[in-house]
């Protein structure tokens, strides 16, 4: 499974350094939405809201949201390579080498990782201090663990879009259709207390929703009570994402 993963993995890096553009923009992106948003929407709504009966700074509730928007821009770009792959016929190529396609999808994965942790400690590091001052991280294996289970879930969610659609403008659609829901839809912008059933049930069976709650924990400490209930769930989605994912380059037409 893992037979030429190092190399793979390298590849991976290379291609991700090559294209600047694709790299950088998620990176920055986060930053520009941790200033926008949470400078702007603080301005509009005050600047705490209430989560779970507790006053919070709405910069440091919106600040996980964000680094779990980033997540997901690095695991779209990571799925933009698969499909380049693909159509120039380097997929079909990499996967005639002694390599399984266990190992492609582990080291676009690893790419997508590597990329996000730099992603949530540049909004950590920069970003956060640079608006409140210091900086805030109550709990650093969290941020860790939301990070690395929120870029394969999100990963293996694209994965199997980016294998099977040949159509750049259907895939465009698609992508767009699915990314502003899972954005909209979740813990990001507003505590869940106050919305409606209905949006309560979506949000909670969107994975988005887990991994804020679970950064939301790691950054600020809200949330502790129910997190180990957040981590299963969002393991799940990840697994099951990820043997769907690995399935369907198997059954690609490459």
């Amino acid at each position: 499974m893992t037979k030429g993963l190092a190399s793979l993995y390298y590849r991976e890096l290379r291609v991700m350094s090559r294209q600047s553009w694709a790299t950088l923009t998620p990176l920055i992106t986060s930053l520009f939405y941790l200033f926008l948003f949470g400078l702007g929407m603080r301005t509009l709504i005050g600047e705490e809201i209430f989560l779970e009966g507790e006053s919070v700074d709405y910069v440091l509730f919106l600040a996980p949201g964000v680094i779990a928007m980033g997540i997901i821009s690095i695991a779209q770009s990571s799925g933009w390579t698969l499909w380049n792959d693909r159509d120039w016929g380097m997929l079909e190529e990499l996967l005639s080498c002694p390599v399984s396609s266990s190992a492609y999808i582990l080291a676009k994965i690893l790419c997508t990782l590597t990329l996000s942790l730099i992603q949530a400690f540049l909004v950590l590091l920069i970003g956060l201090p640079l608006i409140k001052g210091g900086i805030f991280v109550a709990n650093i294996p969290l941020v860790l663990l939301s990070t690395l289970l929120g870029g394969v879930c999100f990963f293996s969610l694209f994965m199997p879009l980016m294998s099977r659609i040949r159509s750049t403008n259907l895939l465009v659609a698609v992508m767009t259709l699915i990314y502003l829901p899972m954005i909209l839809c979740s813990s990001m912008f507003y505590p869940l207390e106050e919305a409606p059933g209905w949006f309560r049930i979506v949000a909670h069976i969107n994975p988005m929703t887990y991994t804020v709650d679970i950064l939301r924990a790691g950054v600020i400490g809200a949330g502790d009570q129910q997190i180990l209930g957040e981590i299963l769930v969002l393991f799940i989605f990840t697994m099951a994402l990820f043997g769907v994912s690995v399935i369907s380059l198997r059954k690609a037409s490459i």
